[in-house]
């Protein structure tokens, strides 16, 4: 071998050994392996314990919690990959552990389950709604029949807000009242739901939202008759009781009765709602009223508001604060793109849906169905996606009187001197009238939201994959909801048009 040879095969050799030792001190996940987690999901029980490991990459981790007060979170090892969650004791709910290597953030969903997490109404532990439950499909198409038709009915023009669940729950309550064709036609009205089926879904469905810790979903029902005048049947306040946890009052329905109605309101809403009813007619028999109040923190906050351009229903821009962020959780539905944000503890969500940009916001509304709504939640994309957000913080209050809509959804009689609510009294009443009202905030750092409903009655006669990247930003009108994560079940949706 020559001089000039010899010197060239050095020289080779030395690069070959430089790129093997450059190869193997990379970072493991810049060599060709996905930087994953041993598991993006992990249930464990109050008080236990359980551990995950960020796999792919040599770089040190860092680990955050979304809910201190349920999980607590050690790092081990000198780079800090593997997490050992522990569940806090008398704890239940979830939250998110993140995991974070370099620019790269992994993220575990933690469910704690704890021994007090059966539904607060009925003493017998139900079973959760899942999507499969024929009763949560009648349920949500309920609550997307009443969102349409009362977008369809809206003659202001603006944002809209109702609560099905409220709605639902206060109709219950009559419902248990009524017979013959009148407690048939609300059968219709709610998707074929039977009286008995829609009593059942309720309370699992509010041992679901009001179990989580992190969060504020609290639920109150009351009867409220006029003292001497109905004959109120005690087959029926037992039922209201047991089933709904509902208050009774029996009252002279005078002005002091208004006052009282309406400082329960006000009570139950933390204030939110401050009125329901401004009178009573004398031939008013009773009222059955339903009040919720919802208040929770992002279960990742925002880190502060920025300025862009919101394009309101008319076409007119406005510059207003918006919240910017990442999420991973991406949902279709009707054409519409949309994103899932998570409440402290997960078991309330944020929903919000983008309607075709060659579609208006009213037209998409109508094209809503409430079993598709449900099934695309259930079928979000979870792994391998990033959606890019932007919304605007709003804040505003809604009332409707639900009469007309209900009669168009069936519930005919109900409103007539047909009316047959003879297993609540003997005296005969009718609905007089089916007022809601709702209060929203969101902002940076979460939401809250209260919905009132009262029945007026009177006398009648997969592995990892690559990321993808998606953008949803809510800067011009949009439909929204506040669902069970769970089951997916909208227990508020709204539209927003304009930010004030």
């Amino acid at each position: 071998m020559n001089t000039g040879t010899g010197k060239k095969y050095r020289i080779s050799l030395m690069l070959l050994f430089l790129t093997i030792c450059v190869f193997l001190c990379m970072p493991v996940s810049a060599a060709g392996r996905k930087v994953v987690l041993s598991r993006t999901r992990v249930t464990i029980s109050s008080g236990g314990k359980t551990t995950i490991r960020v796999k792919g990459t040599n770089r040190k981790v860092s680990w955050s919690v979304s809910g201190k007060k349920l999980v607590t979170v050690r790092a081990k090892g000198t780079k800090k990959q593997t997490a050992v969650i522990t569940a806090k004791k008398n704890k239940s709910g979830v939250c998110y552990v993140t995991a974070k290597a370099g620019k790269k953030k992994l993220r575990c969903r933690v469910t704690v389950k704890g021994k007090d997490t059966q539904p607060s109404v009925t003493p017998a532990p139900q079973p959760a709604v899942t999507v499969k439950d024929p009763d949560l499909i009648a349920a949500a198409k309920t609550a997307v029949t009443l969102f349409k038709k009362t977008a369809a009915e809206d003659k202001t023009g603006g944002n809209l807000l109702i609560s099905p669940h409220s709605i639902m729950t206060a109709l219950a309550l009559a419902e248990q009242g009524a017979a013959g064709r009148t407690l048939s036609e609300m059968e219709s009205a709610f998707s074929g739901l039977s009286a008995s089926g829609l009593s059942s879904f309720l309370s699992r469905l509010e041992g679901q939202v009001t179990s989580s810790p992190a969060v504020t979903y609290q639920i109150a029902n009351s009867v409220w008759y006029k003292k001497g005048v109905l004959q109120i049947k005690d087959a029926f306040l037992n039922t209201v009781a047991k089933e709904f946890g509902a208050e009774v009052h029996a009252e002279p329905f005078d002005e002091s009765t208004v006052g009282k109605i309406n400082s329960w309101v006000s009570e139950k809403t933390q204030g939110k709602i401050r009125q329901i009813i401004d009178r009573l007619e004398p031939s008013t028999l009773a009222v059955l009223a339903n009040a919720i109040y919802f208040k929770g923190n992002w279960a990742e906050p925002y880190a502060d508001t920025v300025k862009r351009t919101f394009t309101d229903a008319s076409g007119g821009k406005k510059t207003v604060s918006m919240l910017e962020g990442t999420e991973s959780d991406y949902v279709t539905v009707s054409g519409a793109e949309g994103f899932v944000k998570y409440y402290s503890g997960g078991s309330l969500a944020f929903l919000g849906l983008l309607p075709p940009a060659s579609q208006s916001v009213d037209a998409f509304v109508q094209s809503l169905d409430g079993e598709s709504l449900v099934n695309a939640y259930a079928n979000r994309t979870q792994q391998g996606v990033r959606v890019h957000t932007r919304m605007p913080e709003f804040t505003y209050e809604y009332e409707v009187t639900l009469n007309d809509i209900l009669s168009k959804m069936g519930m005919v009689s109900a409103f007539t001197d047909a009316a047959d609510f003879s297993r609540m009294a003997d005296t005969p009443t009718k609905i007089d009238a089916v007022l809601h009202k709702t209060y929203i905030k969101l902002d940076k750092k979460g939401t809250e939201a209260a919905a009132v409903t009262a029945v007026v009655s009177k006398a009648s006669c997969m592995p990892p994959s690559p990321i993808i990247e998606k953008w949803v930003y809510l800067d011009r009108p949009f439909v929204y909801a506040i669902v069970d994560t769970n089951s997916g079940m909208p227990l508020f949706l709204g539209v927003v048009k304009e930010v004030k």
